[in-house]
C-alpha cells in the first residue's frame, strides 16, 4: 500500500475533519474519506476509524448519489440557505 495522496480536508466541527485523498492498495485505487481528530494532547490530528474507501470506478456514481441526497434534503426543507457552503475546488492541502 502506497502513502494516501491527500487531496483536500473539510472541517466536520471544532475537533474533526474530513480528509480526502487517494490511496492504492493491492493494485487497485480508492478515494478514501476519513474523518481525523484532535487527539487534544498537543499531538498532530489522528486518523479516526470513521471513514470510507470508494472504489474510483465507482466514484461518479458516488458523486451523484451525494448530488441527488442534496436535492432531496433541500426539497424537504431539511437546508436552509447558508447551511451547505460551496465546496471551493482545487483546494490542496500542503503537508
Amino acid at each position: 500500500m502506497t502513502e494516501t495522496a491527500r487531496i483536500t480536508e473539510i472541517p466536520k466541527n471544532s475537533r474533526e475533519v474530513i480528509r480526502v485523498g487517494l490511496d492504492e492498495y493491492h493494485g487497485h485505487h480508492f478515494a478514501n474519506l476519513r474523518v481525523w481528530y484532535d487527539p487534544q494532547d498537543g499531538g498532530p490530528l489522528r486518523p479516526s476509524k470513521k471513514g470510507v474507501s470508494i472504489p474510483l470506478r465507482i466514484l461518479t456514481d458516488v458523486q451523484d448519489a451525494l448530488g441527488l441526497t442534496l436535492q432531496e434534503a433541500r426539497e424537504r426543507g431539511l437546508l436552509r440557505v447558508g447551511d451547505v457552503v460551496p465546496f471551493r475546488q482545487g483546494v490542496m492541502i500542503e503537508e
